[in-house]
């Protein structure tokens, strides 16, 4: 169905995980560090690998929900259950990292 045709619908087509994981740099070691719990000194020696922490990961897939309506910082704080002043050093990453 082409996009179009789907928004006129009110449908949003996302692209699947993997692929939307490939766009953003993110390989299997990323992946793992994003979505499993692991002991301390595991996710230690893994996070020089990762890419995006947890809360990177949702700002972009909240944005990407959004599409071109946008979303106000204010409430993605509010969704992602964060302050303002945390979600500003997260999307300030974000943007250091031509991601938003």
């Amino acid at each position: 169905m082409p996009l179009d045709a789907a928004e006129a619908l009110g449908l949003t087509m996302v692209a699947a995980l993997p692929l939307r994981e490939r766009v953003l740099g993110l390989n299997d070691v990323a992946f793992l560090c994003l979505f499993l719990i692991w002991p301390l000194f595991i996710h230690l020696l893994l996070q020089p690998y990762c890419k995006l922490n947890i809360q990177q990961f949702s700002v972009l897939e909240i944005i990407g929900k959004a599409r071109k309506d946008g979303v106000l910082q204010s409430r993605l704080a509010k969704q992602m259950n964060i302050d303002n002043k945390t979600l500003f050093h997260v999307v300030k990453v974000l943007k250091s990292r031509g991601l938003v």
